[in-house]
């Protein structure tokens, strides 16, 4: 598992033990109100029902993200099988030059046939050239800039969760007593949409980033479907 993801389930599991340690301390408090004051306790549990609410949302939200947080690794992977193809073809052009082939040798091929593939040689070296540029030179930014949007999300991601950890945690200092749980559910809706929020920020600069990259895969998808104009025939 990726130190990220595992940092990021580590927090959830935190945030699931603060709410549960001050939800058990807000019962314990609950417990000892006096029968006088059992308006201010209905009131409290009507803002505490909405802070719960918020809390659900939360939830909601997280476990659609952590079910599809993707794998920037293996678009990285794929970045450097692409920078392998470009290099094989830089390679293969180096080479596609009358006097460097095999088929050079007129012991080994001569007349019509060999006179009308040295003709040929140009379109094929040409294609073969335009590989690089065309598509590997695109396609590797485009799969790097995706793998690094998902990989600066985590991190937003831990962020986010770490302010709502605090949040949590300020929250349950307020419930010392009686008279402090009053700001107690406030204190918890705040977090959880602070949280909410900088998690649907940085889930909106994510897909941004990746729509940028598909409009260039998709760009190329229907470029390379005549690339380039035709390959050469002689190479087919």
């Amino acid at each position: 598992m990726h130190p990220t993801i595992q940092k990021i389930n580590e927090l959830l599991q935190k945030v699931e033990d603060k709410v549960n340690a001050l939800v058990d301390k807000i019962n314990g408090l609950l417990s000892k109100v006096p029968g006088w004051l059992e308006w201010a306790v209905d009131k409290f549990k009507t803002l505490w029902d909405k802070a719960i609410e918020k809390l659900g949302e939360f939830w909601d939200l997280i476990v659609k993200i952590v079910s599809n947080l993707g794998v920037p690794w293996e678009l990285n992977n794929a970045k450097d099988d692409w920078e392998k193809v470009g290099s094989k073809t830089n390679t293969e052009v180096a080479t596609a030059n009358e006097g460097t082939l095999q088929t050079d040798d007129a012991d080994k091929w001569s007349g019509t046939a060999k006179d009308a593939y040295v003709k040929a040689l140009a379109d094929q070296k040409a294609a073969l050239k335009g590989i690089k540029a065309t598509f590997t030179d695109k396609i590797q930014p485009a799969l790097d800039s995706a793998a690094t949007a998902i990989y600066i999300f985590w991190g937003a991601l831990v962020v986010a969760i770490g302010v709502m950890i605090i949040g949590i945690v300020t929250a349950t200092g307020e419930a010392v007593s009686i008279l402090g749980l009053p700001a107690v559910p406030p204190t918890v809706i705040v977090a959880v949409v602070v949280c909410i929020g900088a998690i649907i920020t940085g889930t909106l600069v994510l897909r941004g980033a990746l729509s940028t990259s598909a409009t260039t895969f998709n760009t190329l998808k229907g470029e390379s479907a005549d690339y380039p104009n035709g390959w050469p025939a002689s190479a087919i």
